[in-house]
């Protein structure tokens, strides 16, 4: 089947879909979250069944976690094991880890726009340049003739700034089975290296889990107290992201789509010293010279241009 449209031959179904959404803090908090919550989709045996672990971000609002998931706590507030926390540690402006663009490009135009991602053919523009074009050299209107002339959509944004952000994951469990169900799928998912991949909104980052991988042990199972036995196991993954303009408290648009010129063209320049005027210069008309003479008879002669005229 033939491709109609610009957009369809890259894959994409429409102009709307090469939007490109920006790249915030909370971008890449979603991306982990998403990652941790969906992707690796943690389950475990308990006294329900086989049951997925929730996973609960510990740096949103208590309050709210309580009102709309009553069923993580129990009646005094507290988590209902087996559950998996994540927590946000750090964010680092990281200088050394700048990817593509290691050196500051400042942005080429007024709206903010540094870094091309996409460029494709504006069909409609393009069409209406051909026709005009075509309407002006021949008297005949409609001519089809090869147009290699193409206006083109292009899509900008601004340069990334990259940070290093690190992330906490902590499993708490009742029991030692279900903490050994829940942290291999962690120690096996990258297989011998400790690099994968994250991704939210066509934006994709690098994330490492921490040096040496160590999954620490930090229960009250070794103090043999009376308080409720806890296996919890806390590890590391750091995420190299970028961010894409100021946020919402950025005046400029953080993505911009621009049209490019088809031609440029000059008029002609001329000069008016030296140069040949055009128009014919009027003929010069000689001035009318009048000459009075009196004779010694009375008479006045009277000579017109070199012609005497006789007159009393």
């Amino acid at each position: 089947m033939k491709k109609n449209t610009e957009y369809e031959r890259i894959g994409l179904e429409s102009k709307n879909q090469a939007s490109i959404e920006p790249s915030t803090i909370e971008t890449i908090d979603l991306a982990i979250y998403e990652w941790l919550d969906k992707q690796m989709n943690i389950h475990t045996h308990s006294n329900r069944g086989w049951k997925k672990t929730p996973v609960i971000w510990v740096n949103g609002e208590r309050a709210h976690q309580i009102k709309f998931d009553r069923t993580l706590r129990d009646v005094n507030g507290n988590f209902i094991l087996p559950v998996i926390t994540l927590q946000r540690e750090t964010i680092v402006k990281s200088l050394t880890k700048k990817g593509t663009f290691y050196a500051n490009v400042p942005p080429d135009d007024f709206r903010g726009g540094t870094v091309t991602v996409t460029k494709l053919i504006s069909q409609e523009k393009s069409g209406n340049y051909a026709k005009n074009n075509n309407n002006k050299k021949f008297v005949q209107y409609n001519v089809k003739e090869k147009n290699n002339k193409k206006i083109y959509e292009v899509t900008k944004i601004p340069l990334p700034v990259y940070v290093e952000k690190k992330y906490t994951i902590t499993v708490s469990t009742e029991y030692q089975q279900q903490m050994n169900e829940i942290i291999q799928p962690f120690m096996t998912y990258s297989s011998g290296i400790n690099y994968f991949k994250i991704s939210k909104e066509q934006h994709i980052y690098e994330a490492f889990f921490d040096k040496d991988s160590t999954f620490k042990n930090d229960g009250n199972v070794a103090k043999l107290e009376n308080e409720n036995r806890l296996f919890k196991t806390e590890f590391s993954v750091n995420v190299l992201g970028y961010l894409l303009g100021g946020g919402a408290n950025n005046d400029r648009p953080k993505v911009t789509t621009t049209e490019t010129i088809v031609q440029v063209k000059f008029p002609r320049e001329r000069e008016w010293f030296g140069e040949k005027e055009d128009v014919e210069p009027l003929p010069v008309i000689p001035p009318v010279v009048e000459e009075y003479l009196l004779l010694e008879d009375g008479q006045v002669l009277l000579a017109e241009n070199g012609e005497p005229l006789l007159f009393e």
